[in-house]
């Protein structure tokens, strides 16, 4: 296993292996601790949320299995990512959903008096965002919003926007696995302690989209809910059966993934 660089000067949770991908056996709170550390020591770091989608792209795409297995953290965002994990006996027992995360890293840069940055999404609902995370979040300061429609001509622009605005952490919200190829190409020019895709939190952060209701959220229901009120995702859910189907069949020995 290659050594990250996070993991010789931050204190991470363990780290499992699900069909030869890096996860980390991790909770809200240890993200969080995970996160001041990033902080603390300035330097870009980069966290991952992997839902089941996303780790199936990864198993099918080598450039998205690179950035998941070199990232600084991986986080089990998704009830088919905890439900695998489960089969086959990773030590992985919670989901760290995306948008609880979200206002986590808020707390974490505000506690550190730093700023962040909302990039992605449809025009002005990083906004939206923004000022429903700082009535949530006292005192937290956003040093910069920005749209996800934008051309490669535009880009360097962008870079140089976030990279003046100088936040702790940047929110990138581009849909997997654009968002995390963008923070890989880069990160390194941002300087950014925290880099982290979310795909479509923003939206519900935003108060744009509902999310499930907390007992659907506990029970690990909050993907049905969301594709009955989009009914567009569904396409999405074909990620479900196949990972617990690959978790079914490693276990059973049945296939070589790891």
């Amino acid at each position: 296993m290659t050594q990250t660089s996070a993991s010789i000067d931050v204190c991470l949770p363990p780290e499992a292996r699900m069909f030869g991908l890096r996860l980390h056996c991790v909770t809200l709170a240890d993200a969080e601790v995970c996160a001041a550390g990033f902080i603390e020591r300035g330097t870009p770091r980069m966290i991952v949320t992997a839902d089941a989608s996303g780790i199936i792209r990864a198993l099918d795409d080598p450039e998205m299995r690179e950035i998941l297995n070199s990232a600084d953290l991986v986080t089990p965002d998704g009830a088919g990512v905890v439900l695998a994990a489960r089969i086959l006996g990773l030590p992985i027992r919670d989901r760290c959903p995306g948008c609880d995360l979200v206002e986590r890293l808020c707390q974490v840069a505000r506690d550190h008096g730093r700023s962040v940055y909302l990039f992605g999404a449809a025009p002005g609902v990083a906004d939206d965002a923004a000022r429903n995370l700082q009535a949530r979040v006292e005192g937290l300061a956003v040093s910069g919003c920005r749209d996800g429609y934008f051309t490669p001509e535009d880009e360097p622009g962008i870079v140089a926007e976030i990279k003046a605005a100088n936040p702790a952490v940047l929110f990138v919200a581009l849909g997997i696995p654009r968002q995390e190829k963008w923070i890989q190409r880069y990160m390194q020019e941002l300087d950014v302690p925290v880099c982290i895709g979310i795909g479509g939190s923003f939206d519900v952060i935003s108060g744009r989209k509902k999310r499930a209701p907390k007992w659907m959220q506990q029970a690990g229901l909050e993907w049905l809910y969301r594709t009955a009120k989009e009914p567009s995702r569904l396409p999405r859910l074909k990620a479900l059966p196949r990972i617990v189907w690959l978790a079914a069949i490693t276990r059973l020995g049945l296939c070589r993934c790891r």
